[in-house]
């Protein structure tokens, strides 16, 4: 709630908690990132060899058992009907985007607006 009463900010991660229901009311915009799922194993993937091989920093252990179910129980399972229903109400603020290019040509048609 700190986070939402301020005047400017991003809200990042899966949405599924009760508190993250009031940042989507209280949003200018919901942008859903869903790139194909194999290009993201591939980012996960190259997240935890990068952290692993001590390249990028992290924040947890990282095993191969965390990897698998990174991609297996997260991505591959990742529920894109149930985000969509809890933000159906807010479809006129909604966009789902599949990578940085189409994100840039939103945020540009809004600022013609």
């Amino acid at each position: 709630m700190e986070i939402i009463n301020t005047k400017c900010w991003i809200i990042e991660g899966v949405q599924s908690n009760d508190w993250t229901f009031e940042s989507f009311s209280q949003s200018d915009y919901i942008v859903i990132l869903n790139p194909n799922v194999f290009i993201r194993d591939y980012r996960i993937f190259k997240r935890f060899i990068k952290s692993r091989t001590g390249i990028e920093p992290w924040n947890y252990k990282q095993t191969m058992r965390n990897l698998i179910k990174m991609m297996v129980k997260w991505n591959h399972g990742y529920q894109l009907d149930e985000l969509l229903t809890q933000t159906d109400v807010y479809h006129n603020k909604r966009y789902i985007v599949k990578n940085k290019n189409e994100i840039i040509t939103i945020i540009q048609e809004l600022k013609r607006m």
